[in-house]
């Protein structure tokens, strides 16, 4: 029996070897991850008046972001996407808040909405952002609210404190509503 299961093992190998190349099955890759599949929001803990609260979560800095990317599949990795980039100082931050490429998006956000991103933005346009970090959230309704820990360079002046940020999921995706200013 053990003879036979050789051969038969033998033979095998010597046709897979010996078929031309063409028919040969190209060897594996690994396909690069889509953006912002690899992160995974640190864990909670139960808070107080709704709040749940995040356990150990990494602090951001200038220095750990130059490669994080986290993408949108949830509202902490949006929040840490449009942090990330306006740490780098590029422009990929924009991609974290509501626009027309997302489908939908003016169902669910009016115009009054808009104006008041528009004017938080403008008026942290030249904030250096030197530490974020998740503190926790909060459930209400169809948005999240995230309070994050912040260390801002603003007007010359170090200042630092937690403030609440707002995402939305539109579509399969997590968006920037309001930010801390």
């Amino acid at each position: 029996m053990k003879h036979q299961t050789l051969a038969v093992l033998l033979a095998a190998a010597l046709a897979c070897c010996h078929r031309p190349s063409a028919e040969m099955a190209p060897p594996p890759t690994t396909a690069a991850p889509h953006q912002g599949t690899e992160y995974v929001p640190p864990a909670t803990t139960p808070g107080v008046d709704g709040w749940v609260m995040y356990v150990n979560a990494k602090p951001y800095t200038p220095a750990n972001v130059k490669d994080f990317r986290p993408g949108f599949a949830t509202p902490e990795a949006a929040l840490l996407h449009f942090y990330a980039s306006k740490m780098r100082g590029d422009e990929d931050w924009k991609q974290a808040l509501v626009n027309e490429s997302i489908p939908d998006w003016d169902r669910v956000f009016s115009a009054a909405m808009f104006k008041r991103l528009q004017e938080k933005l403008d008026r942290s346009r030249n904030w250096n952002y030197l530490e974020i970090s998740l503190v926790g959230k909060k459930e209400s309704g169809d948005r999240i609210h995230i309070k994050i820990k912040a260390r801002i360079e603003a007007g010359g002046r170090m200042e630092s404190g937690t403030d609440d940020a707002t995402l939305m999921k539109i579509g399969d995706r997590w968006v920037v509503v309001s930010i801390p200013t």
